[in-house]
């Protein structure tokens, strides 16, 4: 297992948690990827603040597979353990392999993927994190033809 960290989610980049109480706040990262992913790699791609509650967000990348019909990629979108929330790997979508066809309500183009943050959001609504925390991608199975790509987030969140 091979852990990257996205420039946003680096222990020296400082995370968002200013503002009034209550408003929608965002955290972000992108992380270019040039060699391939093996199953169980993890991207961390941004950091939310103590006591942030997980309203929804947007997972998002390029195709990294060079056949585009038969895609393997698999990401599981989730959270790392903060020393209050455990790990949850795909608490915040399992979504299965990393196809660029269209999906209901987005917008589809060519050779991009995007989905809306669901996991436990959808199961039991907004997650409230107890400590600052690491907003990970897991690889769940890799590509079977590797190309470089891109992959993020944009997790939305407000403070108390």
């Amino acid at each position: 297992m091979t852990t990257y960290t996205a420039t946003n989610a680096a222990a020296t980049v400082p995370v968002g948690g200013h503002g009034f109480g209550h408003t929608k706040k965002q955290a972000y990262g992108t992380y270019r990827v040039s060699a391939s992913l093996a199953a169980t790699d993890t991207i961390r791609l941004c950091r939310v603040p103590k006591g942030a509650i997980i309203t929804g967000g947007r997972f998002f990348g390029s195709r990294m597979e060079a056949t585009a019909s038969t895609q393997t990629l698999d990401f599981d979108l989730g959270w790392e353990d903060n020393g209050t929330d455990s790990v949850d790997t795909d608490g915040l979508g399992n979504f299965g392999p990393t196809a660029t066809a269209a999906v209901t309500g987005v917008k589809p183009e060519a050779d991009v993927f995007m989905y809306p943050l669901a996991g436990v959001l959808n199961t039991t609504g907004p997650k409230t994190l107890a400590a600052e925390t690491i907003i990970t991608a897991t690889v769940v199975a890799s590509a079977t033809s590797w190309i470089s790509g891109m992959v993020g987030c944009v997790v939305d969140y407000e403070l108390p």
